[in-house]
């Protein structure tokens, strides 16, 4: 019997649909990746065999390439973190309070940085942060053991690591590049559509911003998607700077058909539409390319063409004389960007044909640098609160053990620095611990009568030992396989690992494992008051904070250097973006008027680039740099501290600016051409500020808007 009929055979007889199948497949290879971790550590004659099974538990994730992310950036956290500790060790061991300042600096800087470095950074900060209490507080309270214990702790994790990575790389593997393969393709075949029907006003206003934020919203999928497939197939490996340039290219054009839509969204609310008519009767060819997407990156290839000459009619002189000369600039601006949005997509089309290649030819190279690439923003008042939470929580568990002498102390002091760093960047911190006590409280209950009765039962056998761990351990894993309740099946697997699971030599002693059971409730605890209590991470305060980190991002387009500006703006706008959506404990009216907020923004942001990059590339508007700074200076001045007045003064900078640019006696084609660009970009510039405008004032408590 093939393996296909092997497959359908089991179907067939469990009838499990491919969900269910998955996490049957994640549950099986946990539990095989953790009795191999625990097996290993006894023969090797490790002293914690339950830190190798906890470690597999931690990076387990039902998709390979997850898995080998979070191995590979566990294992360097791990290794940074000892080496951290092993410095503190000798430099303050002797000295009690020294050393836990140390210690809690140490994470509040690792907490800061999982906040900020919204990406598999992040859990190297984590990771880095965590083993400085694993390692430091053994090592510290017996200084002579201090190397064999982080050498010990370290081979722990270093073994289920490799344990975890083998297995899900070799046993029933699930692979996550074919899902992303069809990332690549849904996005650019509904992208295309979206502005084919909303060119040809064929698609509603309301489908058509949901389709747009699905959209927005696959750009950190997709992102999250390549990395993790980065370390699970050599193909993507080879195409990765190409898909990173994609991601790109996408958000551009995005920005580009937004701004676009809104412009003629603009036109249609004043109840004319003779530029909406012009404008989509002169996209005419380029619709019909779009209304017909390709299939797959080979199937780009022949459509480029097709675009290339459809954009290339773009570019044809344009009749204005039946524009009302009112609304000449709003006409000229749609053209321009009906163009740039033609350029974007032939950029966005010939990176996504070229992924057809491991080696693309001449006519498919990528025309972005190299260094095109989403970076996550994380806001750096968000992450140095985060950092302040772990050192406070961290101190303050410490304070209590110190106070008592109890001897659980260090494993509560662990549990808080967990609780901090893991959901530093977490959108509801305060739940994401409750139900982490909610699994805290299932493992408690359970390990007593399987550690105090069922485990001394098995006796010296492997085997009997993994399968009486099974009843418990099966339920937890499949719940932590499910979204809605992986924040109860994770801990609970974790901490029954962390109580139950044998050590060398095997104890059995009821008050340490009472102690152990309340040194995890009172972790959780002081993790839980410092979320609620120190700069809340959650509701209208966590919002105001996202939104002010977009006006940041506004001041800096005015003043940061131009290379590589664009690309940096519009990843840290669209992650921020990303940030508003999930925010809990806010009306969904107010998160969609935030997050149309932000795309004014984006839209506001581009046209100030576009025009800092004309002034800089043509020597004729060089006498318009000092109105242009001004201009830019009363922008900046509105994005720090909105005002009605602001307001007024940077919009009138903006139309002496224009009046400027009109008046200027130029002669040249080149400068022309680009006096035009320039206007365009100061029309659209001044359409971006009175849209931020439109947006209602208390979208953050205490805090205006940028324009």
């Amino acid at each position: 019997m093939s393996g296909t009929d092997l497959r359908h055979f089991g179907r067939q007889l469990f009838g499990l649909t491919p969900p269910q199948r998955i996490t049957v497949l994640f549950v099986f290879r946990t539990i095989v990746s953790a009795a191999l971790a625990m097996w290993l550590s006894m023969r090797f004659g490790l002293d914690r065999p339950s830190t190798s099974m906890i470690t597999v538990i931690i990076v387990a994730q039902p998709q390979s390439g997850l898995v080998l992310a979070k191995s590979v950036y566990r294992a360097l956290g791990t290794l940074i973190g000892c080496g951290v500790t092993l410095l503190f060790v000798s430099l303050f061991a002797q000295y009690r309070e020294l050393f836990i300042g140390s210690v809690a600096l140490w994470v509040g800087i690792c907490a800061a940085g999982s906040a900020y470095f919204r990406d598999f950074k992040a859990y190297g900060f984590i990771l880095s942060g965590y083993t400085a209490l694993i390692i430091g507080f053994p090592a510290a309270l017996h200084t002579g053991v201090t190397f064999d214990t982080a050498l010990s702790r370290v081979s722990e994790v270093l073994l289920g690591i490799l344990c975890a990575g083998v297995v899900a790389d070799t046993v029933f593997p699930h692979r996550l590049a074919p899902a992303l393969v069809e990332l690549v393709r849904t996005r650019y075949r509904d992208f295309a559509m979206l502005i084919a029907g909303t060119l040809s006003s064929r698609d509603e206003p309301g489908e058509s911003a949901r389709r747009h934020a699905r959209l927005a919203g696959d750009i950190m999928r997709f992102e999250s998607l390549r990395a993790s497939v980065y370390f699970e197939d050599p193909e993507v490996r080879i195409r990765n700077p190409r898909l990173q340039q994609l991601n790109v290219a996408f958000m551009a054009a995005l920005t580009s058909f937004h701004a676009l839509e809104r412009l003629l969204a603009r036109q249609r609310a004043k109840g004319g539409d003779l530029i909406d008519r012009i404008v989509c009767t002169r996209a005419k060819s380029l619709i019909d390319v779009l209304a017909d997407p390709p299939g797959s990156a080979a199937e780009a290839r022949t459509t480029l063409p097709r675009l290339e000459s459809a954009v290339a009619a773009l570019s044809m002189p344009v009749d204005a004389s039946g524009i009302p000369p009112e609304q000449a600039p709003e006409f000229h601006s749609g053209i321009d960007l009906l163009r740039q949005l033609g350029d974007e997509l032939i950029t966005y089309t010939r990176l996504y044909a070229s992924l057809a290649h491991a080696v693309p030819p001449a006519a498919l190279r990528p025309a972005l640098p190299d260094s095109s690439r989403f970076t996550p923003h994380g806001d750096l008042p968000t992450a140095i609160a985060a950092g302040a939470r772990a050192a406070l929580a961290l101190v303050l568990v410490c304070t209590f053990w110190i106070a008592t002498d109890w001897s659980a102390g260090s494993g509560a002091a662990l549990i808080a620095c967990i609780v901090c760093c893991f959901f530093a960047a977490s959108p509801t911190p305060v739940l994401a611990t409750r139900q982490m006590m909610l699994g805290a409280v299932f493992s408690t209950l359970l390990s007593w009568p399987y550690a105090l009765i069922l485990q001394p039962a098995v006796g010296d056998s492997f085997t009997m030992l993994i399968v009486s761990m099974l009843p418990i351990m099966i339920p937890a894993l499949w719940l932590a396989a499910q979204p809605a309740t992986a924040g109860v099946g994770l801990p609970a697997a974790l901490f029954f690992a962390s109580l139950a699971a044998p050590q060398t030599p095997m104890i059995q002693d009821p008050a340490s494992l009472l102690n152990q059971g309340l040194s995890l409730f009172l972790g959780m605890a002081a993790g839980g008051i410092v979320f609620s209590t120190l700069i809340p991470a959650e509701g209208a305060v966590r919002l105001d904070r996202l939104l002010n980190a977009l006006r940041k991002q506004l001041s800096e387009v005015c003043t940061r250097p131009l290379d590589g500006l664009r690309a940096r703006f519009e990843s840290h706008c669209r992650d921020l973006q990303m940030q508003i959506s999930i925010t809990t404990k806010i009306s969904e009216a107010a998160i969609t008027d935030a997050q149309n907020y932000g795309l004014s923004l984006l839209e506001i942001g581009h046209a100030i680039i576009d025009a800092r990059r004309t002034l800089a590339t043509h020597a004729d508007l060089a006498p318009l740099h000092g109105a242009m700074s001004a201009t830019l200076d009363a922008v900046v001045r509105v994005a720090e501290q909105a005002s009605a007045l602001r307001r007024r003064r940077a919009l009138k900078r903006l139309d002496d600016l224009i009046a400027d640019v009109g008046a200027m006696h130029l002669h040249a084609p080149a400068a022309l051409a680009a006096r035009q660009r320039l206007l365009h970009a100061l029309y659209r510039l001044r359409a971006g500020l009175l849209d931020a405008a439109d947006h209602p004032e208390s979208l953050s408590a205490g805090a205006a808007h940028a324009a």
